[in-house]
């Protein structure tokens, strides 16, 4: 059974802002939404009264060499086979990076 994600526009707004300055990131989040079409709950609980779960995940950049983490929060709704995004961003917010000048 597969779930239909929807993004709030505000969402929309962040992965675009993500897009321009971290595009591996993006998609990073891109994929973690069909993983999230799939397996819905794959994610930790942070409120199971309100079916709200956070999902983390995270790459290596190659330039820095360091963990960049992306963090995803959403409210599931069984009833319509819905994974409704409420955010979807860089943890922490992505800075300007530069290679190592060694």
């Amino acid at each position: 059974m597969t779930y239909r994600v929807d993004l709030l526009p505000a969402v929309r707004a962040a992965l675009d802002r993500l897009k321009a300055t971290d595009p591996a990131g993006a998609g990073v989040i891109a994929d973690a939404f069909a993983e999230l079409a799939d397996d819905p709950r794959i994610g930790q609980v942070l409120n199971q009264a309100h079916a709200l779960y956070v999902l983390h995940r995270s790459r290596l950049d190659p330039l820095t060499r360091r963990k960049l983490g992306y963090q995803i929060t959403y409210r599931i709704h069984d009833e319509h086979l819905v994974v409704a995004v409420v955010t979807a961003a860089a943890v922490p917010r992505p800075s300007r990076r530069r290679p190592d000048r060694r």
